[in-house]
């Protein structure tokens, strides 16, 4: 029996989501949800599946579609508006992190996960990294002795593809420290095995700090040349 599978948010994540189901045998993409009509066709060309039930508006989907689980990767703020509705429905949940940007809302779909009897995965994908995985047995087997102080450091280089887009508003993204560092934040958790007693935090920003002489596009800046985040330089490696 093939599990039904309904995506929301037809988002560049969604592709590798839709390009490893139309392989398996054991799943069907039955539902394509998207509040903008153009993002559904692009999937529909892109990978010929112009029959797949198509809908923006993701109430329609849910009365109108029978569906096992929904693969949610619309935008981070928009999570808590599709993750509850599904679990009231009965739907497995699968949301792309981080869960959501704001307290309230994460612990909407904490709740009605509960309710729901726990049905909600969220997509913290380093967990299932080789390397995270061989850390994880390690810590847990006790050849480490017992662990006291766990560090993490995070060297990420793809920051400045956050600020060309709708990341780039805390609104709908929360900001890096939401949508970047739960990685950081999930992997210690995981690796202690213990829920921490109390959250401390030091920011500043260092890096990407506003400067006047930059332009909307790499192509019109007059720092293009100097600049290792430019579009020429990047291109060129």
């Amino acid at each position: 029996m093939k599990t039904k599978i309904a995506i929301a948010g037809m988002s560049y994540r969604a592709t590798s989501f839709v390009n490893e189901l139309i392989k398996r045998d054991d799943c069907e993409l039955v539902a394509l949800c998207d509040k903008y009509p153009s993002r559904i066709e692009y999937f529909k060309k892109r990978y010929s599946i112009d029959g797949i039930p198509s809908f923006t508006d993701y109430g329609k989907c849910l009365e109108e579609v029978d569906f096992d689980a929904v693969l949610i990767c619309a935008s981070d703020s928009a999570h808590a508006d599709l993750a509850v509705p599904a679990l009231e429905a009965g739907k497995f949940v699968f949301v792309e992190k981080p869960l959501e940007i704001t307290e309230k809302k994460c612990m909407d779909i904490v709740r009605a996960d509960k309710k729901a009897g726990g049905k909600t995965y969220v997509g913290l994908n380093l967990r299932h990294a080789p390397l995270y995985k061989k850390i994880k047995e390690l810590a847990v087997s006790g050849v480490l002795g017992k662990i006291l102080t766990i560090q993490t450091d995070e060297f990420y280089d793809g920051g400045r593809t956050y600020f060309r887009r709708w990341n780039r508003l805390k609104m709908f993204s929360g900001g890096l420290w939401i949508t970047k560092a739960c990685h950081d934040f999930d992997i210690i958790q995981w690796l202690a095995g213990e829920t921490p007693l109390a959250v401390s935090a030091f920011s500043a920003l260092t890096y990407y700090i506003p400067k006047k002489e930059t332009a909307m596009f790499c192509g019109d800046c007059t720092l293009q040349n100097s600049c290792p985040d430019s579009f020429s330089k990047l291109r060129e490696m």
